[in-house]
């Protein structure tokens, strides 16, 4: 059975017809790995708008979107500032598009240039400094200074969270009351479902948010229905805006919860040649399934899948 064969199977006329993505990046490899050639083969050499609205329509079709949040592919050794500038770039053509700017906590607001391209930052673990960058605290990769920026301009801050227990761990979502609650207008999007790859950690900590006007949640690649069922059940179908994470959307496999965790299966990780009952599909699908599964569970109307599909992205970002 092709990829085709498995959405109409899995996930049939379930999207509606317009689709913002909220989490996708743009990248150049060269700048990733700070001009060195790409460390992974599972990423292309060059990762543009065209790209991503070939992948799109290679997973929904007719309902692929025209329009999204892009932001670059982290890197430790990344160029920064040719990154950032490589997605601005790339979304000039396309007003309804929006761009987060990749940011480190050793930089300052002075190292920045801001212009009406940007709608807010991106940030992400492995800029925080430790040996293991799995193990950072927000504030060791989310410096104060942007939340201020954020708070006044009214921007998203797009977070990748850590820690072993991600949402359900005290000491991440202590933070996010904290913050949401002292810049009040700045917006954090939660990636992953709040990083709920083991959907029982957002299970666990989503409750704790409750009350919060400024925290939402993208489904990027979460293959699973746990996470989302219980944001959509603790906060509506108001806060999750979908995402399709790509390129990571073009590979094939899924998370799967393991244990108190999680474990990114992928298609080399086992010898599929012999088994008959299944065989890997693309993540962007075993997300989209996942979602599907969440809302049909939830018993959703159409309009609250609109919501999540196209209407809260294009609100919260005025796009």
């Amino acid at each position: 059975m092709n990829d085709g064969e498995v959405y109409q199977k899995l996930i049939g006329d379930f999207v509606p017809p317009r689709v913002f993505d909220a989490h996708a990046h743009l990248f150049r490899s060269q700048d990733v790995y700070g001009g060195a050639p790409s460390q992974s083969s599972a990423l292309p050499q060059i990762a543009g708008y065209a790209d991503w609205q070939s992948a799109q329509q290679s997973v929904l079709g007719k309902n692929a979107p025209g329009d999204g949040l892009f932001f670059a592919f982290p890197g430790i050794d990344m160029n920064l500032v040719a990154a950032n500038e490589f997605v601005r770039n790339e979304i000039q053509a396309h007003p309804k598009s929006r761009a987060l700017m990749m940011i480190r906590p050793d930089l300052s607001p002075d190292d920045l240039h801001f212009d009406g391209a940007w709608a807010g930052f991106k940030v992400y673990h492995c800029f925080s400094g430790i040996e293991q960058t799995q193990d950072a605290l927000i504030e060791q990769y989310l410096p104060d200074w942007a939340w201020e920026i954020a708070h006044e301009r009214e921007w998203v801050i797009m977070l990748h969270m850590v820690r072993q227990r991600s949402l359900a761990d005290p000491a991440n979502s202590d933070y996010i009351l904290d913050r949401c609650r002292r810049y009040p207008h700045a917006r954090l999007i939660l990636a992953h479902a709040g990083r709920g790859f083991a959907g029982h950690h957002t299970a666990e900590g989503v409750a704790r948010l409750r009350g919060l006007d400024n925290v939402y949640f993208d489904t990027s690649v979460v293959c699973e229905p746990v996470a989302l069922f219980h944001i959509l059940k603790t906060f509506g179908a108001g806060r999750l805006l979908y995402g399709s994470d790509f390129p990571v959307s073009q590979w094939r496999g899924k998370a799967i919860t393991i244990g108190d965790g999680f474990y990114w299966l992928y298609e080399h990780d086992v010898d599929w040649s012999d088994w008959p009952l299944g065989k890997p599909t693309l993540v962007g699908i075993e997300s989209l399934h996942a979602i599907k599964q969440a809302a049909q569970m939830l018993e959703l109307r159409d309009g609250e899948i609109e919501r999540i599909f196209y209407h809260n992205a294009v609100e919260l970002l005025g796009a």
